[in-house]
């Protein structure tokens, strides 16, 4: 799947080959330097475990939804992973050019080019498989009418296994 073996890469890292900044999609982005070919993995980045009560905890907490929900990555049944490094700054796509997954062995995300990455292009990811885009609580550009597996996040968010940004 990779160009070179995930051995000889560092635990952590940020490819030198991409930067952060503002966005047209929403906010913060993070944006290829220069062209970047298909499965580069271009992050591996630590992250912080938690179990996913946090989420109900937080909602409780604020009586409305806390910035911090919408960054976890799913990890394992019952935990979310918050992820360092630029893992938290990539904006959903419906057709996202990478791919993200969970290194259990490494507590690293990890995220891969699933085609290539043109110079000044923006970096996406797709935060939820298209079963559950209506999980998301902003529009998503793909407006797919075949799909029918459409959950509200406060029932995804009650799941034992919450597969926040999962591919």
């Amino acid at each position: 799947m990779f160009r070179e073996p995930r051995s000889s890469l560092p635990k952590v890292f940020i490819s030198k080959d991409i930067e952060v900044k503002e966005s047209p999609i929403h906010g913060w982005g993070c944006f290829a330097i220069q062209d970047i070919e298909p499965g580069i993995l271009i992050e591996s980045a630590p992250v912080i475990i938690c179990h996913r009560n946090i989420q109900e905890s937080l909602y409780s907490i604020n009586d409305h939804r806390h910035i911090l929900q919408d960054y976890p990555f799913g990890w394992t049944p019952g935990f979310l992973a918050f992820a360092m490094g630029y893992a938290a700054i990539y904006n959903h796509q419906a057709d996202s050019n990478c791919n993200w997954r969970p290194n259990h062995e490494l507590e690293t995300i990890e995220i891969i080019t699933r085609r290539k990455i043109l110079a000044d292009e923006e970096i996406t990811i797709r935060y939820l498989p298209v079963r559950l885009k209506g999980a998301l609580w902003f529009a998503d550009e793909d407006n797919d009418s075949r799909i029918e597996d459409v959950v509200d996040a406060a029932s995804f968010m009650n799941r034992d296994y919450v597969d926040w940004k999962i591919l």
